[in-house]
């Protein structure tokens, strides 16, 4: 069972039932227009002001880019960051370059070690993020003399009673295992259980793209994690691989 939103979860369904899996999507957060579109209209009247664009996520390169891109193209000079390589490839798709882009496991750490070394006073530094998020990034750059405005160019909502209902009857029926790409997801999953469903649960082996999100879903009670070294599809659907032969091998082990 994939929870990841529409539209991500959808190369990953494919990938894996590409690789012959059985694969259930119940989305646990719905991505939605921003609440407030003040500090995305100020920035995008004088983005001609800032020295670094940085986005935190595919969803806020798709978001951010499609309204910056809506007054025209973005100046040649100006620096363009993505947290990882699917954030990368959204940029990309707009038909911009990428300069400075995070490592793997791809988050705030990681893309900080990947920034250069140069003095960021006076800096104008604009983030695009959801509505809410860690301030790792924020606080570092800021502490090297940046100044860094947060731009909320979508919005995190839980998920549609629809997509709930969706993860019960996976999990009766029956999931090996359940993919979980935030800890925010994970926590609405958990919420949209009952009783019973929060048994299985515990039973069921949770895939997990990061190790904070590992960390989450241990603290839960559910116990059967497996910690990938980063989100991204490729290292998603890899893991799944060994997993299955490694349960593959088991099983005709037993059987010997």
């Amino acid at each position: 069972m994939i929870t990841r939103p529409q539209p991500y979860c959808g190369p990953l369904a494919s990938a894996l039932e590409s690789a012959g899996a059985d694969v259930f999507t119940a989305p646990m957060i719905r991505l939605l227009p921003p609440a407030d579109t003040a500090t995305l209209d100020a920035v995008t009247k004088k983005v001609e002001a800032y020295h670094l664009l940085l986005f935190s996520s595919p969803a806020a390169a798709a978001a951010g880019i499609a309204y910056l891109h809506a007054r025209g193209p973005l100046p040649a000079r100006l620096l363009i960051g993505a947290i990882g390589p699917g954030t990368a490839a959204m940029v990309n798709r707009w038909g911009y370059e990428v300069d400075v882009c995070g490592s793997t496991p791809f988050d705030s750490e990681a893309f900080l070690s990947s920034f250069p070394s140069v003095d960021l006073e006076e800096w104008n530094i604009a983030i695009f993020r959801a509505q809410s998020g860690r301030n790792v990034l924020a606080n570092a750059l800021r502490e090297r003399g940046a100044r860094v405005t947060f731009v909320q160019v979508y919005r995190r909502d839980g998920p549609s009673q629809a997509n709930q209902a969706r993860a019960r009857s996976a999990l009766r029926a029956g999931v090996d295992v359940i993919l979980i790409s935030s800890s925010e997801g994970f926590h609405n999953l958990l919420r949209a259980l009952t009783p019973h469903d929060r048994s299985i649960i515990r039973r069921t082996l949770v895939l997990a793209g990061h190790h904070r999100i590992g960390t989450a879903v241990r603290n839960a009670g559910v116990p059967r994690v497996l910690i990938t070294d980063d989100p991204t599809d490729a290292t998603m659907v890899d893991a799944m691989l060994k997993w299955s032969a490694s349960r593959k091998g088991l099983i005709l082990n037993c059987e010997r």
